[in-house]
């Protein structure tokens, strides 16, 4: 009798050591894929997170910064820009109140000098009527006709009318330059009238009585200009007042 084949099922399976191995690295494999995360890995995760989240935010209030300047910057200068306006406005104001004030200044000094010449005025006057006799000099009364009112016309005598009460001396001084500037010599005429302050004079021309009359029209008409119009005498009251003279004869009246 032949003797019997080994029983396969009967023997131990035996896996080769390769295959066992492969197997072995497979089941690992599978086991971590399934795993929980290790604490590293997650550390790892939250570090990277947390670096991107705070370059973010300081990107962030870099970029708030920048707008915050730029509107303060923006704000300065309209406020600058405002008070500048402002500031300006005032110093004008300031400038012309200042100019307003001595305008004023001014015209108080203008005042007190024309106040100071009329009181001056006033006190000749006071003083020349104080020291006249009744009735006047006797001079003064005799050349009281022709200096106001002749009994009758004469053309050698020029009457001598202003618009104002005017010194006596300051008028004979004017008419003597006339005088000269006709060429009619100091002895050959006469100023009468006020002997201080007065508004009515004459002026009297001495000669014959054809020359005496030629030499008045002669001194009035050198105040004619040669495109007719005439030239006017103008004096100054002591009140610093502009007056006005006038030249008449009295033939020609």
């Amino acid at each position: 009798m032949a003797a019997a084949a080994p029983n396969a099922s009967a023997s131990p399976c035996t896996t080769p050591k390769r295959l066992r191995t492969s197997t072995a690295a497979d089941a690992d494999d599978d086991v971590d894929s399934n795993a929980t995360p290790s604490r590293s890995f997650l550390e790892s995760l939250f570090t990277d997170n947390k670096n991107d989240t705070q370059a973010a935010i300081a990107s962030a209030m870099a970029a708030s910064q920048t707008i915050n300047q730029d509107s303060i910057e923006s704000t300065v200068g309209k406020l600058g820009k405002f008070y500048d306006k402002k500031f300006d406005k005032i110093e004008n104001d300031i400038i012309e109140l200042r100019e307003k004030q001595e305008a004023t200044a001014l015209g108080q000094q203008d005042m007190r000098a024309s106040i100071g010449r009329l009181e001056s005025a006033l006190q000749l006057a006071e003083t020349a009527s104080r020291g006249a006799p009744p009735g006047g000099s006797s001079s003064a009364r005799a050349a009281a006709p022709v200096a106001i009112e002749p009994k009758q016309a004469d053309a050698s005598i020029l009457r001598i009318n202003t618009s104002s009460l005017v010194p006596f001396a300051e008028l004979r001084a004017r008419l003597d330059a006339l005088c000269a500037a006709a060429q009619i010599d100091t002895a050959d005429y006469e100023f009468q009238g006020p002997p201080t302050l007065g508004q009515r004079f004459s002026l009297a021309f001495r000669g014959e009585p054809g020359l005496a009359a030629r030499r008045a029209k002669k001194v009035q008409q050198s105040l004619r200009n040669a495109d007719g119009s005439w030239s006017r005498i103008t004096l100054t009251s002591p009140a610093g007042d502009p007056i006005e003279v006038s030249l008449l004869v009295l033939g020609l009246a």
